[in-house]
């Protein structure tokens, strides 16, 4: 029986600041905490809104991450 390699899920990260829409794809749950700790300082200074974390499914996952409070 041939064993089935196991692939980490991967997440979107979704903000909106002055220059529109941005959209980062492909993220592990090392690299959501690292560009989502950037988004929130940003957020923090009033400089981006509307922060979203989706997985693979496109459900809504951010506050599982404790970078945006979960």
């Amino acid at each position: 029986m041939k064993k089935t390699a196991y692939t980490a899920p991967t997440y979107t990260l979704t903000w909106k600041d002055e220059s529109g829409p941005r959209i980062r794809t492909g993220l592990t749950t090392k690299f959501v905490p690292k560009i989502g700790g950037l988004v929130s300082r940003k957020a923090d200074r009033g400089e981006a809104w509307d922060i979203a974390v989706l997985n693979p499914r496109g459900n809504d996952v951010t506050f599982d991450f404790p970078v945006f409070g979960g």
